[in-house]
């Protein structure tokens, strides 16, 4: 008896003259039953697939309609204060309607840029990398607001790290996206400061860049959370999908964000990069397993 065996073999198996006897419909009737079972236990399956396919589309719809609900509450006081400054010939007014429009839609591009990264599998385009070179540069481009923020934002490049193999647009966006949530989890602290570090592993292997603050910290039970796309620290001011969009870049490159935490202390977020393209492709087969 196996897999291709027929109905009518099975309940006549073992009897010459091929009647049904007592025994044969037990048998047929054990054998509809485990058939039931297994069609009902597929049809639970694929619903609850389904319904985790729903949730997973509706958890995404009302964590960006939630976000762009914000942004455009944005851009209506913006446009308010732009109009209040046209008909008055408000200069002043003018321009701080015009700041309000113009952050509001840099939040939009980040907010699409974030959107796109999360949900486009992508192959990094490689190419030999500086690393100190990408963390100098979203240094000069948060150094503003860092200076908004009243937060020391400094940075310390290790003298024996080797280029490495990756896409600098990616990495540049994952280390502003940890670099600039680190600045804002300073806001209203006293004394803050957010240091940006580059080195190389003692194993020679892996290269890094350290980002650490002296800000409030992350609980033990939430470290792991905050990597989900929608899950935020900034409350409104974030999408979360900054950390979420980080660690998918360092991912795809075969390496990896680690964050060290202690609550009141602060925090470190370590993204790690290979030296060697196979260890990329390594860690992209161990994503996919």
């Amino acid at each position: 008896l196996d897999t291709r065996t027929s109905a009518r073999e099975v309940i006549a198996g073992g009897n010459p003259t091929g009647k049904f006897t007592a025994d044969h419909l037990a048998l047929a009737a054990a054998i509809a039953h485990q058939a039931a079972l297994a069609v009902e236990e597929t049809r639970y399956h694929q619903a609850l697939v389904q319904a985790e396919r729903l949730a997973a589309v509706g958890q995404t719809i009302a964590g960006l309609s939630h976000h762009i609900k914000n942004i455009l509450q944005g851009l209506q006081i913006g446009g308010k204060v732009l109009k209040i400054g046209i008909d008055d010939g408000d200069q002043k007014a003018l321009r701080r309607g015009w700041a309000i429009v113009e952050k509001n839609q840099g939040k939009i591009y980040e907010l699409v840029m974030d959107m796109l990264s999360y949900s486009k599998e992508r192959e990094p385009s490689l190419e030999e990398t500086d690393l100190g070179a990408v963390a100098s540069d979203v240094v000069e481009l948060l150094g503003p607001r860092a200076a908004e923020l009243g937060v020391t934002l400094a940075i310390a490049l290790g003298a024996d790290v080797p280029k490495c193999p990756a896409d600098p647009e990616g990495v540049h966006r994952a280390l502003l996206n940890i670099v600039g949530n680190a600045l804002e989890a300073l806001e209203g602290t006293e004394n803050a400061r957010v240091s940006v570090l580059t080195s190389r592993e003692p194993d020679g292997e892996w290269v890094r860049v350290e980002v650490t603050d002296n800000g409030p910290g992350v609980a033990p039970e939430k470290q792991a959370e905050i990597f989900r796309p929608f899950v935020s620290t900034k409350g409104s001011r974030g999408t979360g999908l900054g950390l979420a969009v980080s660690r998918k870049i360092l991912r795809e490159h075969g390496g990896d964000i680690v964050l060290r935490s202690e609550v009141g202390v602060g925090s470190t977020f370590a993204l790690r990069l290979p030296l060697r393209a196979v260890a990329l492709q390594e860690g992209a087969n161990s994503m996919t397993s």
